[in-house]
């Protein structure tokens, strides 16, 4: 099922004919792995990116920037980026550490945004790449058992309506 949020697919150019690769993160379990085996369907190659050992994933914190610089270094186009991965700590904001807000943070906001700073530029080039920021309905709606993983999640979703404005499809 195709998301509307991301607009219409452009015509590839010739520049940007080849192989289409897809880049998700958290793909280790969960909705990452599911996410991985259904684009396998639309995509040459799809690139797993996690910190569980699995065979299909190649083990990459997306929080740790170098990690990221590392796997984007393999070169090649990125057509699709989905952000998945993501953490929480169940407490009440008033009770979140400002160790447990950090990791909560570096993984679901500094995660994504350190994927698209490596792979943005190359999706521009491929002409009708987009990006998937995994958000959550927390983004909006505060629950208080999630306190840090709401205000991330909406960080996030900010995110999301900023790089969209860079020139690539992002939902």
């Amino acid at each position: 099922m195709r998301n509307e949020a991301l607009g219409p697919p452009s015509a590839p150019s010739a520049s940007t004919r080849g192989p289409r690769r897809a880049v998700v993160t958290g793909a280790a379990r969960g909705f990452g792995e599911q996410i991985v085996q259904r684009l396998r369907d639309d995509f040459d190659e799809v690139i797993a990116l996690g910190v569980q050992p699995q065979p299909w994933v190649i083990d990459c914190d997306d929080a740790d920037a170098g990690a990221v610089r590392q796997v984007a270094k393999r070169g090649g186009r990125v057509d699709l980026l989905v952000n998945n991965a993501a953490v929480w700590r169940f407490a009440a904001f008033r009770d979140v550490t400002v160790a447990d807000f950090d990791a909560v943070r570096a993984v679901n906001v500094g995660g994504p945004f350190n994927c698209i700073q490596e792979f943005i530029r190359n999706m521009l080039r491929c002409g009708n790449a987009a990006i998937v920021n995994i958000v959550s309905i927390a983004a909006e709606h505060a629950d208080p058992a999630v306190g840090a993983y709401s205000a991330s999640k909406a960080a996030l979703l900010a995110m999301t309506r900023q790089v969209a404005l860079d020139g690539v499809r992002a939902a």
